[in-house]
């Protein structure tokens, strides 16, 4: 991730970034999902590290996805949402990831892990 966006740095004259989906898929929808925020630390790390060593302009980041949804591939055979959703559920029924509550506290601390945004 750093290197595409020093790329975008370079051949856009650092134009403003605003990544707007990002995320890691699974089929299982297991609630502990270490893999998921494995993922997502790298990933920030990674965007955080862009930002402050090599200056790129990066404005926002956005999960993807605050929930299951439906994929037009693989309909809904593969979980990317922080929060689980019971497809074989009627009133498909929601519950909150584990890696819903470490991005929850990202979002809260400004913190990846021990490394904090300023």
């Amino acid at each position: 991730m750093r290197k595409l966006l020093n790329w975008f740095k370079h051949e856009y004259f650092n134009p403003e970034i605003l990544i707007t989906e990002n995320g890691y898929s699974d089929s299982t929808g297991q609630l502990n999902d270490p893999n998921r925020t494995h993922y997502l630390t790298e990933y920030l790390s990674a965007i955080k590290d862009a930002m402050d060593y090599d200056g790129v302009n990066v404005i926002g980041y956005n999960v993807w996805s605050l929930i299951d949804n439906f994929e037009w591939i693989a309909g809904y055979t593969v979980k990317f949402g922080l929060v689980n959703v019971d497809m074989s559920d009627p009133s498909r029924t929601r519950t909150k990831k584990d890696s819903f509550y470490y991005y929850q506290k990202v979002c809260q601390t400004h913190c990846i892990v021990d490394q904090c945004i300023d």
